[in-house]
């Protein structure tokens, strides 16, 4: 029985790494165009 969990737990743990992922480069993102957006407006 513990043998057909494991996939399943498998599977779960790449679902996070992927949510987990996606969520760093959002924000990344989001800071990407915060610092340039700061910049451009000093530079005016």
């Amino acid at each position: 029985m513990l043998t057909g969990a494991r996939p399943v737990a498998r599977a779960s743990a790449l679902s996070w790494l992927v949510v987990l992922s996606l969520g760093m480069v959002w924000v990344l993102d989001g800071l990407e165009v915060t610092i340039i957006g700061s910049a451009a407006a000093d530079g005016e």
